[in-house]
Formats: structure tokens, sequence, C-alpha cells
């Protein structure tokens, strides 16, 4: 629930910051003859624009890297109560890895440092691709274990 509200009111702040600064910087490139104080504020306008995406998207991001985490766990206590052995160390390694990606991932966000709006597109495609990346391999490691959790079930059951 608390994850949710944290998704949805940072869906509707950055809703909000795309919205109102769509028109005012389309305006004032319709006037000839912007000067230069005009030019500079609008600079320090989107800057402060950027901040403020960055901000909710490392707020969105620790809630998808919490879930993680939590998923994580999840997984370490199947692998707990794993009699196979090697399908216990195979786990592990991919936990492992999950692990260590989950942790880069949140290393390069901490740190990046605010620039400009090219810099920061390039960088929240780039970093959302591969956070995608580590859910679905999350969420298919996940369906893997509990179809062949349950086809164990369904074999030893049919005995």
């Amino acid at each position: 629930m608390k994850y949710s509200i944290v998704v949805l009111t940072t869906v509707v702040l950055m809703a909000a910051l795309v919205l109102s600064g769509c028109d005012s910087s389309f305006n004032e490139f319709e006037k000839p003859g912007v000067s230069i104080v005009e030019s500079s504020g609008n600079e320090e306008n989107s800057h402060r624009e950027v901040s403020s995406e960055v901000h909710a998207f490392r707020v969105e991001t620790a809630g998808k890297i919490m879930a993680n985490n939590r998923s994580f766990d999840e997984i370490r206590e199947m692998i707990k109560v794993e009699i196979d052995m090697e399908i216990k160390f195979r786990d592990e390694k991919v936990l492992s890895e999950f692990r260590k990606t989950n942790r880069d991932l949140k290393r390069e966000l901490d740190g990046y440092s605010v620039s400009d709006r090219e810099n920061w597109d390039l960088f929240k495609n780039s970093f959302s691709s591969k956070m995608d990346d580590l859910e679905n391999s999350l969420n298919d490691f996940l369906s893997d274990r509990n179809t062949s959790a349950f086809s164990e079930i369904n074999v030893n059951y049919k005995h």
C-alpha cells in the first residue's frame, strides 16, 4: 500500500512538472527578442525542473530497490528449504547476481549528479532499461521456481 502511494505521488508530480514546463518554454520560444537575462532564467528553471525529476525518479527507484530486496528475501527462504544441493547452489548463485546488480544500480543512481536535460534523459532511459531487465529476470526466476515447485507437487501427488 505504501509503495503504491509513493509511486502514484511520483507519477502525478512528474506529470505536473512535464505539463507545466511544456507550455511556458514553448511560449518563450515564440517571442522574438528574448533577452539574455530571460534566457538565463529559463536555464535555471530547466535545471530546477531536471533536479525535481531526478529527485522524483530517485524516490520511485528506491521503492523498486526495496521491492527487489523483499523478493531477494523470499528467494533466500525458498533456497533454505531446497533439498537438492545442485539446485540450491545454482539458485544461490543467481540470487547473488541479482543482489549485485541491484546494488550496482543503486550506486549508479546515487552517484548521478544533476546536469542538463539531455544528459538526464539519456541516463534515465539507460537506467530504466537496466532496472526493467533486472525486474524481468527476477520475475522470470520466481515464475520458473513456482512452476517447477508446482510440477514437483503434481508429480508427487500422482504417485
